[in-house]
């Protein structure tokens, strides 16, 4: 088993959401690929679901404009990355 493989499978065990997300949890993780740079990341169920979260708050914000509420959450969203998956972090949020 590669490493990569067994990382993801070590964080799906682990991970569990954050107290204030109040999301939809989605039963799988899936594989995430960034526009900007073409690197791609596997995420886990829970991973997938802040990451969904993060990017529909972004795209809110874009159209409708600034939001304190969605730029806390925004906040939040990247701090847990920042803190559960770095490489995730690096390659889809930074």
């Amino acid at each position: 088993m590669s490493d990569s493989i067994k990382k993801f499978e070590e964080r799906e065990i682990e991970q569990n959401l954050p107290n204030w997300f109040h999301g939809n949890l989605y039963a799988t993780g899936g594989k995430i690929r960034n526009p900007k740079s073409g690197d791609s990341f596997w995420l886990t169920n829970v991973e997938l679901s802040l990451y969904d979260y993060y990017k529909g708050l972004n795209y809110i914000m874009e159209v409708r404009g600034y939001d304190s509420e969605f730029a806390a959450d925004v906040v939040k969203l990247e701090r847990w990355f920042q803190t559960n998956n770095k490489n995730a972090y690096e390659i889809l949020i930074k």
